[in-house]
C-alpha cells in the first residue's frame, strides 16, 4: 500500500453497565471497549485481523497496542457503535482512520449482541441500552489515568453502522417508539428491517415475549426515554437500520450536523425508506 499516516494506538478498556448483565449471555456486568487514538511516531503496529491466526477472513487495520499517545493535546471525540452482532474491532476500517486524522475513536463491544459473545434475545431486544453503552465507555475513558487527560469533551461526535445508525441516533436524542415499530412491521412484514436478522434470528415476537417477562419489564419500560449523551455535537450514519423504531418528532427536534451514508442494494438499511 501506499505511505500511511502516523502511526495509531490501541487500548482495551472494560467500563461497569446497569444493563450489561440482561443481556450479556453470561449475565456479566462489564462493558468491554477499544480505543483508538494517534500514537508516537515509531510505535510498532501490528495487524488487526478478523479470524482464525493465519487464515483471517477480514484484514481490518493496523495498530499499536498500548503505545503512546502522539502528544500531549486534547483531542476530539468519537463514539462508535457496530452494527447487528459486529463488534468493536470490526469497525477498525473506520476507526482507525479517524484516529490517523487526530480523533480519540471509543468503540464498544454491546453485551449480548457482538459477534465475540454468545449473542442473546435481551441482547438484540434492549436496543436503546446500546446508546448507554456509549455513555458508560465514555465515561470510563474521560476517568482513565492515561486517556482522559486526552479527551476534549467539547468536541463529541457518534458514529454507527446499521443497528449502529440507530444507537448513534439515540445518543443524539432520538426518541425509541416500540409501539411504532411494531405497527411499521404489521403493515410491511417483509421489510428487512422486520425479519429475523441471520447473524442471530429472533423473531418480533421473541423479542416481544422476552421484553413483558419479569427480568426485562423495568427495562423495557424505558425504551422511551431519554438516552441522549450530553454534548453531542454531530452524528454520522452508516447503512443506519430499525430506523423505525425512531419517533419522526424526536429526530425533527435535532439541531445538529448529520450525514448519512446508504447502500442502494441494501435490503436492511433501506435507502427509501
Amino acid at each position: 500500500g501506499g505511505a500511511r499516516a502516523a502511526p495509531v494506538g490501541e487500548r482495551h478498556l472494560e467500563a461497569r453497565s446497569a444493563t450489561a448483565a440482561l443481556r450479556d449471555a453470561e449475565h456479566r456486568a462489564t462493558l468491554r471497549f477499544t480505543v483508538w487514538y494517534p500514537a508516537a511516531e515509531g510505535s510498532a503496529e501490528r495487524s488487526l485481523d478478523i479470524g482464525p491466526p493465519g487464515h483471517a477472513l477480514f484484514f481490518v487495520s493496523e495498530a499499536a497496542p498500548d503505545a503512546d499517545f502522539a502528544d500531549g493535546r486534547r483531542r476530539p471525540v468519537i463514539l462508535v457503535s457496530h452494527g447487528y452482532g459486529g463488534s468493536a474491532r470490526m469497525m477498525g476500517w473506520f476507526s482507525t482512520v479517524l484516529a490517523q486524522q487526530g480523533y480519540v475513536v471509543i468503540a464498544v463491544d454491546h453485551p449480548g449482541n457482538n459477534s465475540r459473545d454468545k449473542m442473546t434475545v435481551p441482547g438484540a431486544a434492549l436496543f436503546w441500552d446500546r446508546a448507554d453503552d456509549l455513555q458508560a465507555a465514555l465515561a470510563r475513558a474521560k476517568a482513565d489515568p492515561v486517556i482522559g487527560q486526552h479527551i476534549d469533551a467539547r468536541r463529541l461526535g457518534v458514529a454507527g453502522f446499521a443497528n449502529g445508525g440507530l444507537t448513534a441516533l439515540l445518543a443524539a436524542g432520538g426518541r425509541a417508539d416500540l409501539a411504532r415499530f411494531q405497527a411499521f412491521c404489521a403493515a410491511h412484514p417483509d421489510d428487512g428491517a422486520c425479519k429475523p436478522q441471520p447473524e442471530f434470528p429472533v423473531t418480533l415476537g421473541q423479542q416481544a415475549a422476552a421484553l413483558a417477562t419479569p427480568e426485562l419489564a423495568a427495562e423495557a419500560a424505558r425504551a422511551g426515554d431519554d438516552h441522549a449523551i450530553r454534548g453531542v455535537g454531530a452524528v454520522f450514519l452508516m447503512a443506519p437500520a430499525f430506523v423505525q423504531y425512531l419517533d419522526p418528532a424526536s429526530l425533527a427536534a435535532l439541531s445538529m450536523p448529520a450525514a448519512v451514508i446508504l447502500g442502494e442494494a441494501d435490503t436492511v438499511g433501506a435507502p427509501d425508506l
